[in-house]
């Protein structure tokens, strides 16, 4: 219990670490202390609950399926790949904290890539 306990404080301090680095970066870039938005990069406050719902996507996996911030631009979205016993529990969990209806579960074809036609 206190290593898992120890990792995962180590983990937030790490993504911490990275988000001061962003800040950081935004000063250097264009900085606007009026809006506090970065002219060029990702506004830090999204930035910071995107990292805040990735670590608790990570514990609600428990180790079972990956998540991560998907895309560019604001860096609002987290992709998380879930087994399907744990995607009930998964949705609940992560709309106790993002609110309802942030998750949306998708399937993936098993054909792959593909021409679909009309």
């Amino acid at each position: 219990m206190k290593n898992a306990l120890y990792l995962k404080g180590l983990r937030l301090w790490v993504q911490g670490l990275l988000l001061l680095a962003l800040r950081w970066a935004q000063l250097k870039n264009g900085f606007d202390p009026e809006t506090g938005l970065s002219r060029q990069s990702v506004p830090g406050i999204v930035l910071a609950a995107a990292i805040l719902l990735l670590a608790a996507a990570e514990e609600l996996l428990a180790g079972r399926g990956a998540c991560r911030i998907h895309g560019g631009g604001f860096a609002g979205t987290i992709q998380a790949f879930v087994p399907l016993d744990r995607t009930e529990a998964f949705t609940r969990g992560m709309e106790a904290l993002a609110g309802a209806g942030a998750c949306h579960v998708l399937s993936i074809r098993s054909t792959g890539a593909a021409v679909l036609l009309p």
